[in-house]
């Protein structure tokens, strides 16, 4: 009796026919609601452009570069003819509705909600977590949200770490869950050239990389704080800073500040959004990562650590699992310039401290290879099909 249920729910959950295999594959499709550049989309990319899944689609309510890397595989890319509301809901209504056997997969809160909202219940939903479902982490508005219609209606969830689990945890207990790291753009760890010559540590410019979006609570203008510090501190080594990112989401005012900031200091720039940060990271000696709040995981550690930058993060979050402290990368309390500036100070103080931290930081981040991460991402999401049907 018990084996007839699970079959039966097995076909009515994933909308197959009666007469149709069990086993039929369903379609994956992937919601995105955005297709700005940010480190969601970016590995969502990644992951689709190497994933094994069959008959896979990306559901975009925006068009944009970021996906353009797809358009020569076998991912069928679903885009609104036009950029009005009515054609991007009209969109998202038929893709969500116009399956019988399908895996929904939505890729950010916003396309969590949406998903929750147009998904059919023959549909399982599952839920890429990449922020912490906790007030100091998103909006009251979108945790509300989140809380009363998205996490009611979704069936299981990825997290990009254990902290974000945790907090998805605290929401809805229980919930199936996989963590997963998320594709960093990274190959497998290559080994490091020792041909660069660290004397120059101590009379010359150490370069300093801050990577991500222009907003306030990636803390763009400590980074700035802490330059001027180093700079005020030493006598014999210059620090510059090159900020590489954009303000992506409505965040101008805070833009306009850091402008501000760098226009008065002659060894800070503005470098705009980078495309190929790989290339970038292979000119700089150090990489800061300066969120305020905990990072739910932080990809641009993990391509620091990988181009033998020291990196150096704020404490929470993800930077707590990717970094062992002093070995791999440093750790430092968030929005403390002031202590940022002093471990800075005391690592580039010894050039042999550097070359051994680079070399473990390149081996670490071997662990979070796009190799591995896919391979992972697979395994989780039929897992979690598995789970939820069982």
């Amino acid at each position: 009796m018990n084996r007839v249920f699970s079959a039966w729910r097995v076909t009515r959950r994933l909308g197959i026919r009666q007469g149709a295999a069990a086993s039929a594959a369903p379609s994956w499709i992937f919601v995105s609601h955005t297709a700005s550049p940010g480190g969601a989309e970016l590995a969502l990319s990644r992951y689709l452009l190497r994933s094994e899944l069959r008959n896979k689609k990306l559901l975009t309510l925006e068009s944009g570069s970021t996906w353009s890397g797809l358009n020569d595989s076998d991912v069928e890319i679903m885009a609104p003819l036009d950029a009005s509301i009515w054609s991007r809901v009209r969109l998202l209504v038929q893709a969500l509705r116009g399956e019988s056997c399908q895996v929904v997969v939505a890729n950010s809160m916003r396309a969590a909600l949406y998903s929750a909202i147009c998904c059919p219940r023959s549909s399982i939903l599952i839920y890429w977590v990449r922020d912490g479902l906790s007030e100091s982490s998103v909006s009251r508005v979108g945790l509300l949200l989140t809380k009363l219609i998205t996490m009611r209606r979704v069936d299981a969830c990825i997290a990009n770490s254990q902290w974000t689990a945790r907090s998805v945890h605290a929401v809805k207990p229980g919930i199936p869950m996989r963590v997963v790291p998320s594709p960093c753009g990274i190959e497998a760890s290559f080994p490091l050239s020792d041909e660069m010559e660290w004397d120059r540590f101590r009379s010359a410019e150490v370069r300093i990389l801050f990577l991500g979006r222009i907003s306030h609570w990636k803390g763009v203008h400590v980074a700035i704080e802490t330059v001027k510090i180093l700079n005020e501190a030493a006598s014999d080594c210059v620090y510059s800073l090159d900020i590489a990112g954009a303000a992506l989401f409505g965040e101008d005012e805070y833009f306009a500040a850091i402008q501000e900031l760098v226009a008065g200091n002659d060894n800070v720039r503005l470098l705009g959004h980078v495309d190929q940060v790989a290339e970038l990271l292979r000119g700089y000696d150090a990489l800061f990562h300066c969120s305020l709040i905990p990072e739910p995981f932080g990809q641009v550690i993990v391509q620091g650590m990988s181009a033998g930058l020291a990196v150096f993060a704020t404490r929470g979050g993800g930077p707590d699992e990717i970094i062992n402290d002093g070995v791999d990368g440093v750790l430092v309390q968030a929005g403390d310039s002031a202590a940022l500036a002093e471990r800075v100070l005391e690592l580039f103080s010894r050039p042999d401290r550097v070359r051994v931290l680079r070399h473990a930081a390149n081996r670490s981040a071997g662990r979070y290879s796009d190799e591995v991460a896919v391979r992972e991402i697979d395994s989780a999401v039929r897992e979690l099909v598995h789970q939820v049907n069982v």
